[in-house]
């Protein structure tokens, strides 16, 4: 992903996704990746299509197309035909039965969503979570909101076949805040709780304009992140712009821009959908001790304070099963390693001290091995200990010094809870002049 800047952003609406705090809003790009059921069927309109043909239906000329925005259309349209007529060309050209949900509505609803808005009429959305495991409560008009729990698909401006009038014209974005204050109280508290990813949004449209416009006026800087997903190929301009209204682009155009044209919005958002899995972080429970060094293990670890039962386990089994085999497969070496450190610490024997090199290595050993300890919630003997704090206090690094701090920090708590106060005294003491060494 050579020279794609936004994909930090990709990683912080991860961890927000991931942790249960990002919210989707879906708009009517998102509908072109809709599946058609049959090769005749009718293309489904973008939203400048639908504008197009309704100008076109209208009979405005080329000076009088130039004079009305999307929104006043639609009004001039309802004015010309009536409301019945308007939600009609809609459906005509929205021809939502005649497609199935691709595989980016079914990737996108898989993803663990808090809640998803959507402004579209289709029901695509609907029908890619028909197969779900984590079900999500279907919200279309205002009675269907008490007692909603989250997950929740919310059809901010109607459904087809269900509920109306449709929001659509320029009268119906006005009053909206007023007829629908309990969709807009949604919108605020998810805004507010979570992250915001705004798919199928040109950044141009109607809709995004009008949401982002009341959330910048209405919520200042009370709100998460908000960011504007898609293949946008921004001008440093556009940028600022969205910048300025609080939202934060992240665009695609880098990762696609040697596609085919008519590929790159579906290949583009396949691939973010891809990133937003990858960067998943790691669930505690699935770390895994197997076919890993000590040193490797500690890397990863996941930071509990004190581990689950089964993952000590899991610690104790893997020293006894590897340290057996080490023993059986032994040649004759004197190089220390984790299991032959232990099995000397064990038997009371002095461990070895010879150049610098080896005394780095056996200090690396021993900082494994009390690491496991901890973790495991497994306790030396006070002689075993008094040979590692021996060893400890005759060898005093130039260049790890962090590692033996931690060392005589194990040494430390295990005295401590043990109640081997003389020997807690002593290290605590080696500690202290050490740490305030030059």
């Amino acid at each position: 992903m050579e020279n794609f800047e936004d994909e930090k952003y990709i990683k912080l609406l991860a961890e927000s996704l991931w942790s249960g705090t990002a919210t989707a809003m879906v708009g009517a790009g998102f509908s072109l990746n809709a599946r058609p059921c049959s090769p005749k069927t009718k293309p489904m309109a973008s939203w400048s299509g639908l504008i197009r043909n309704m100008k076109e239906e209208l009979g405005l000329t080329d000076a009088e197309k130039d004079n009305y925005d999307a929104l006043n259309t639609a009004e001039l349209y309802k004015a010309t035909f009536g409301r019945s007529q308007l939600e009609h060309f809609l459906e005509s050209h929205l021809p939502d039965r005649e497609y199935e949900p691709g595989t980016l509505h079914k990737d996108f609803v898989n993803l663990p969503w808090a809640d998803i808005f959507t402004t579209n009429y289709d029901t695509l959305l609907e029908r890619a979570m028909d197969t779900l495991s984590r079900p999500y409560h279907h919200i279309i008009a205002i009675k269907d909101i008490p007692g909603a729990q989250r997950p929740r698909l919310v059809k901010l401006h109607g459904s087809f076949g269900a509920e109306r009038p449709l929001i659509f014209t320029a009268t119906d974005y006005r009053r909206y805040p007023v007829k629908n204050a309990p969709f807009v109280n949604m919108v605020q508290e998810a805004i507010m709780e979570n992250s915001l990813c705004l798919i199928g949004f040109s950044g141009d449209d109607p809709n995004f304009r009008q949401w982002i416009g009341w959330v910048h006026d209405n919520l200042g800087h009370y709100r998460g992140n908000i960011y504007l997903c898609g293949v946008l190929n921004l001008t440093f301009g556009k940028r600022k712009l969205l910048e300025s209204l609080g939202v934060t682009p992240i665009d695609l155009y880098p990762l696609v821009k040697d596609e085919d044209y008519d590929q790159r919005h579906a290949k583009g958002l396949e691939k973010f959908f891809s990133l937003l899995r990858e960067y998943r972080p790691q669930d505690p429970w699935d770390w895994e001790v197997e076919e890993k060094s000590f040193t490797e293990l500690e890397q990863s670890y996941p930071g509990w304070l004190i581990a689950p039962h089964s993952i000590r386990e899991k610690l104790r089994d893997k020293v006894w099963k590897e340290g057996r085999k080490e023993r059986r497969e032994r040649k004759q070496s004197n190089r220390p390693n984790f299991y032959t450190l232990l099995e000397k610490i064990k038997k009371g024997e002095t461990l070895p001290s010879s150049d610098e090199v080896s005394n780095e290595k056996v200090l690396h050993e021993i900082h494994d091995i009390l690491w496991e300890k901890d973790i495991a919630i497994e306790f030396f003997k006070q002689k075993e200990l008094k040979i590692i704090g021996n060893w400890l206090g005759k060898y005093v690094p130039k260049y790890k010094k962090s590692e033996w701090l931690e060392c005589m920090l194990f040494l430390i708590k295990q005295s401590a809870i043990c109640n081997y106060r003389k020997e807690f005294n002593q290290w605590e003491s080696m500690a202290g002049v050490y740490q305030n060494a030059p």
